[in-house]
């Protein structure tokens, strides 16, 4: 039997096969079309209430107030607007990310260390030793935090 001859004679099943399916094919489809229009129905609905949440761009330095574009009104970029506002949802709250010596800090480990760490923890282990100092200097030991004793030196136990 030849290579045609061998795949003729497997193609004329799978017709059969999937002739057979298109039924299901068709009750798939239309379930797949009666979900999408009922999320769509609801994300307009959504939208109308004025509480989609649209993404803004910030345009400054995280902190306790920012610059953001954005829009006004419940449609996305409709109209840029350029504005500040305080920052409720960042946990920068402080703007100690933009502190000039957390800001040096960060240039200086990544010129010590790399921008990157590769991979995750689990395959590459703790790499950087800054992160594994810090974690000895406020006595977190293998998850607990535990006090340190004014004693050089010693730990005092739970």
């Amino acid at each position: 039997m030849s290579l045609g001859t061998a795949f003729r004679s497997l193609i004329k099943p799978a017709r059969g096969l999937l002739a057979s399916s298109e039924p299901a094919l068709k009750r798939s489809y239309a379930a797949v079309a009666e979900a999408k229009a009922v999320l769509e129905h609801e994300l307009d609905s959504i939208r109308a209430a004025g509480t989609w949440k649209a993404e803004r761009i910030i345009t400054s330095k995280q902190g306790p107030q920012i610059n953001v574009e954005g829009s006004r009104g419940s449609e996305c970029f409709l109209v840029t607007v350029s504005t500040s506002i305080l920052n409720f949802c960042a946990n920068n709250y402080l703007g100690l990310s933009s502190h000039p010596e957390v800001v040096q800090a960060g240039i200086d480990a990544l010129k010590t260390h790399g921008a990157g760490l590769s991979s995750v923890r689990f395959i590459c282990g703790t790499q950087l030793k800054p992160f594994l100092d810090i974690v000895h200097d406020i006595g977190l030991v293998d998850g607990n935090l535990r006090r340190k004793s004014r004693a050089k030196g010693q730990r005092s136990q739970k």
